[in-house]
């Protein structure tokens, strides 16, 4: 059997992608990836890290959040303090069940290794 050399990664065009539904595709995963690398530095590096995002999903949060870390001498309303305190403590847990997530994920891929490598080493007694 002749196997088909693919024609790989390629580069693709930057146009403006025109259906909707791909657009909004596109960005939910472009954002989600930014979220999280920006997620990353808050939880390595301790920093406060305000997003800015020019699109009609979660622009008004993002840019309270923007405004907030920017200037910290800004004077807040107790609401708005708690509502920061709140969204803060709220990233921490989750990054934290995202770490417990990825570790049940690496001890689940470590042990279907064990298992595949048990099943040929059967194999291999039988034949």
């Amino acid at each position: 059997m002749k196997h088909k050399k693919g024609k790989g990664r390629q580069k693709i065009p930057m146009i403006k992608i025109e259906k909707q539904v791909d657009l909004y595709s596109s960005f939910s995963k472009c954002f989600l990836g930014l979220y999280k690398k920006a997620s990353e530095l808050v939880r390595e590096c301790g920093v406060d890290i305000g997003m800015v995002s020019f699109s009609h999903f979660f622009t008004l949060q993002l840019m309270q959040s923007f405004l907030v870390f920017s200037n910290p001498d800004m004077q807040l309303s107790d609401s708005t303090q708690l509502v920061a305190a709140h969204a803060r403590d709220r990233v921490k847990r989750l990054n934290s069940r995202l770490e417990e997530l990825d570790t049940m994920k690496d001890a689940e891929f470590f042990q279907k290794n064990v298992y595949d490598e048990l099943m040929k080493t059967i194999e291999e007694l039988n034949a």
